[in-house]
């Protein structure tokens, strides 16, 4: 999904490519909180990592369940465990607190997600296990960026302003 226009565009495997699909915004209490995955499926040429739909959940327990399963679930989860794990948590509150989104993927080799939907300049807090993982004011890492790392907590910058973020190496 193209992050400025709305479109959605097939990759040759049929997948969405880059973007985040909508979700609604975080309320003011716990109980109406939002925990969403977006899994990477591949990366394109352009360096835009290709997704799958992301999928929301009541709680963060249960999209960290989903994003890395727990080692003795039986073969399946294990073999998903080897082609994915968590590159990111982002949260729109200070200090990890509030909605999240998750970001799994194979590797923290380089690529690039847009952010869409309500996710779009909001998230203000974050658990990086890349290298590096950078906000960027723009789409399609344009603007200005914070380079964060995997103690950062809290955004100074780009608190609320992030449209891009790379995955990768320092």
């Amino acid at each position: 999904m193209d992050a400025r226009t709305g479109v959605v565009a097939l990759g040759a495997a049929g997948v969405l490519v880059s973007g985040v699909g909508s979700v609604a915004p975080a309320a003011a209490t716990a109980d109406d909180e939002q925990h969403c995955v977006l899994r990477i499926l591949g990366r394109g040429d352009d360096g835009q990592f290709r997704t799958a739909p992301l999928v929301c959940y009541p709680t963060l327990e249960e999209a960290l369940a989903v994003s890395d399963p727990p080692a003795g679930a039986g073969l399946r989860a294990e073999v998903a465990i080897a082609s994915s794990s968590t590159l990111s948590t982002h949260w729109d509150g200070s200090n990890r607190s509030g909605s999240s989104i998750t970001i799994t993927g194979s590797d923290c080799a380089g690529g690039t997600v847009n952010l869409s939907g309500s996710w779009t300049n909001r998230i203000s807090s974050t658990r990086n296990y890349c290298p590096a993982t950078r906000f960027f004011d723009g789409f399609d890492k344009g603007g200005g960026h914070e380079t964060t790392s995997t103690s950062t907590v809290n955004l100074g910058a780009l608190n609320n302003a992030s449209n891009s973020i790379y995955y990768g190496p320092s």
